[in-house]
């Protein structure tokens, strides 16, 4: 489909790029002459206009009614989720009446333990030293 596509747009292209100074007032005439021909197209063809006005109408609906339903699921999927969400930190206020966003937060799980002095003592050596000239 990708190159039906491609094959379609560059020969529109290729077909309106002038050929010379001579043929371009030919290409143009013809491209002027299509595009009216596109415009009278309607009043020539009143049934394939209305048919095609009516499938649009149906195309419209049917895209609307699936954005709803989408939106619906997606809604009920959020909801879903939210209603078995675990968080990670829990708020702990100290007293409901003083409760702040500033209030430590616990974590659900115990976390680490914090260890000290873990370097060497190459890692607290620099990488370089600056010597200057003197």
């Amino acid at each position: 489909m990708f190159l039906i596509r491609t094959f379609f747009w560059v020969s529109l292209v290729i077909l309106l790029l002038p050929i010379g100074q001579s043929n371009s007032s030919n290409v143009m005439g013809a491209t002027k002459h299509a595009l009216s021909d596109m415009d009278q197209f309607c009043q020539r063809n009143v049934d394939i206009c209305n048919i095609g006005t009516e499938a649009w109408k149906s195309i419209k609906y049917k895209a609307a009614y699936s954005f709803d339903l989408a939106a619906d699921f997606a809604k009920q999927v959020k909801q879903a989720n939210v209603a078995n969400y675990t968080p990670v930190y829990k708020a702990v206020p100290k007293d409901w009446e003083t409760s702040s966003i500033n209030d430590a937060a616990e974590d659900v799980e115990k976390p680490l333990p914090l260890k000290e002095n873990t370097l060497k003592k190459s890692d607290l050596e620099p990488a370089w030293s600056f010597k200057a000239d003197t």
